[in-house]
């Protein structure tokens, strides 16, 4: 029943979007869907993650509804709203700082390939519960604690940034197929 319901409200607000701003691809959207996602993941309790009582989903549902309808409300306000330069002005995307984006993700896809590989062997043998477990302590054998903090510190901003780059280059109509491939693999 819940993941009837969030698919409905993933249904409802892309119509919504798509009707107010013509497009699918915007900042509530984009929420909405990650949100309703993973509300309905969980709900389903695979792999062992934790399945949260009714009460949380509704709380998120709730969430949800205001988040787009604030959002939806003044969304006219937040693209009036003009600064000197654009943010491709200021920061464009040219081939160098393509290529160190590029470069950055595959020097971080090969530190986490062990990570990678050790943590699809615990899922495989005992589900997420079992991953996590081993995730937040280093004589558990899934990294040593300077790996850990290296992943923290260091590849998931990287991974995270370029994401967020990728979300904002598609809002603007200016997708770029080697972003949005580095950002799939992130």
């Amino acid at each position: 029943m819940i993941v009837i319901t969030y698919t409905v409200i993933v249904c409802l607000i892309l119509l919504v979007t798509k009707m107010r701003f013509g497009s699918f691809f915007r900042l509530n959207s984009l929420f909405t869907v990650i949100w309703c996602t993973t509300g309905s993941l969980s709900s389903m309790g695979l792999f062992d993650l934790f399945a949260p009582s009714l009460i949380i989903h509704l709380y998120c549902i709730c969430i949800l509804i205001i988040f787009n309808l604030v959002y939806l409300i003044l969304s006219n306000n937040i693209t009036k709203i003009s600064t000197e330069t654009s943010v491709e002005e200021q920061y464009p995307l040219n081939k160098q700082k393509l290529c160190f984006i590029f470069l950055l993700n595959a020097l971080s896809w090969i530190f986490m390939a062990k990570f990678v590989r050790r943590s699809i062997e615990l899922i495989a043998y005992g589900g997420l519960k079992y991953l996590r477990l081993f995730s937040y302590d280093p004589n558990m054998e899934l990294g040593t604690t300077a790996e850990l903090t290296i992943v923290q510190a260091i590849v998931e901003p990287v991974f995270t940034a370029t994401i967020l780059i990728t979300v904002i280059y598609t809002i603007k109509n200016r997708r770029n197929f080697y972003l949005t491939f580095m950002s799939l693999i992130d």
